[in-house]
């Protein structure tokens, strides 16, 4: 699936299909990554 870029009109490959980012998101384990890479990034910058 590609997507126009708004600035530039060029077209861009997307990561997911809008099916797959909804299955994606709809995940318990989204949030749980949400709130534990900002942790990780902290305790691995102190």
């Amino acid at each position: 699936m590609s997507v126009q870029h708004p600035v530039s009109g060029r077209l861009r490959q997307t990561l997911y299909t809008p099916a797959e980012r909804a299955r994606r998101d709809a995940t318990v384990w989204t949030l749980v990554q949400g709130v534990l890479a900002p942790l990780q990034f902290l305790a691995f910058a102190l």
